[in-house]
């Protein structure tokens, strides 16, 4: 049998239906497209609101926030290759810093930040010789300053206008979540020597302007650093003197480390021996002179480790400089002169700054930076 023939009436039924259907169908997928397109898409949020600091020339690190991907070409390095001569370095992400108190370039005509009371030999707040303990390291007073990074970015070492990141040649640093001792991110630093010395110099001087402070630094070598046999120098921190020429902003009339710790190898340069700290004196009469730190007191690669500072301001021979290792007394220069009568201000600065390095590209990550006051 054969089925009935289908009714016009019943064809232009199911005909209509299906057009409507079509229709709808068609009406429905536009109004979700046009839905979907109301949505945005997530952006990354940063602390506080701002995106991380970005430095040009960094390297991109997979996991670090606000880098750029494309590092450029380095700058031909203009460091002047005495460790000791001015440096014009610059600053991260603003070509034209404004703080008064920038200690390696002429930063304009900014407001006068003052002097600090030099607390001579004759101050009657004078509070004499140091009270630490030779082991354990020295008892913290009162927290002045910090940087954690856990921000993301450098932020804590401009914070107050009390420092900042003064760069020279290829010298470079950045927040990286590479390594960390705690949280999530440190500071890495680093220099590429291959075409002539660079440094990157972290700096604080605000807190400086107290007679005694202490100072705490995590470090990581993720490699051994060797240095060149005809220029063997690495200046890892160090205490700068400034004087301005004229108006604060303006030309300085000098501008010099007087104290630095720096990085050198057992058994000399070049030797593949252990990295370990000098403590140099760049104002001594007879020349510039250094101390050894004592055998066995080496810098780890591979792991962190604290360097513990406690340094007087004094002028004559009522100043000093103590340094620990892992809470372990490393040197102990009493009555020194750490300033000079006549300075404008202090300079504490954590570096990495060098004319010939090896490996070339050398980096160093510092954490959980502090300034305190003795207890």
């Amino acid at each position: 049998m054969y089925p009935e023939p289908t009714k016009p009436g019943t064809l232009r039924r199911y005909g209509h239906r299906g057009t409507r259907l079509s229709l709808l169908s068609v009406f429905l997928t536009i109004l979700l497209a046009a839905c979907s397109n109301l949505v945005d898409e997530p952006k990354p949020t940063f602390p506080e609101g701002e995106p991380p600091t970005t430095n040009p020339g960094a390297p991109f690190e997979p996991g670090e926030p606000g880098l750029p991907g494309d590092p450029g070409e380095p700058e031909s390095p203009t460091d002047p290759s005495d460790p000791a001569a001015p440096e014009p370095p610059s600053s991260p992400g603003d070509d034209d810093p404004t703080d008064p108190r920038d200690p390696d370039e002429d930063p304009g005509q900014p407001s006068d930040p003052g002097t600090p009371d030099p607390g001579g030999p004759d101050d009657p707040h004078d509070p004499g010789g140091p009270s630490d303990s030779p082991s354990g390291g020295p008892a913290l007073g009162a927290l002045l300053w910090q940087a954690t990074h856990e921000s993301g970015d450098q932020r804590e070492w401009y914070a107050d206008g009390g420092g900042g990141e003064y760069n020279s040649g290829t010298g470079d640093a950045w927040v990286s979540s590479k390594y960390a001792r705690s949280g999530k991110y440190s500071l890495l630093m680093r220099i590429d020597t291959s075409r002539g010395g660079g440094g990157t110099r972290q700096f604080r001087w605000n807190e400086l302007d107290n007679i005694d402070t202490i100072t705490t630094i995590w470090a990581y070598l993720p490699h051994h650093i060797s240095l060149d046999r005809l220029n063997d120098w690495f200046n890892f921190i160090q205490w700068k003197t400034v004087k301005w020429a004229g108006k604060p902003g303006g030309d300085y009339e000098y501008n010099d480390p007087l104290w630095s710790l720096d990085i050198h190898e057992r058994g000399g340069p070049g030797s593949g021996g252990p990295n370990f700290l000098k403590l140099v004196n760049f104002d001594d009469p007879r020349g510039v002179s250094a101390e050894d730190a004592p055998k066995g007191m080496d810098l780890p690669v591979g792991e962190w480790f604290k360097i513990t500072t406690h340094f007087r301001r004094g002028t004559g021979t009522n100043g000093f400089i103590r340094v620990w290792l892992n809470d372990e007394l490393m040197f102990d220069k009493q009555n020194i002169q750490t300033m000079r009568p006549d300075q404008s201000y202090t300079g504490w600065s954590v570096n990495a700054y060098a004319d010939i390095t090896y490996p070339r590209v050398t980096e160093i990550y510092v954490d959980d930076v502090t300034i305190h006051l003795p207890r």
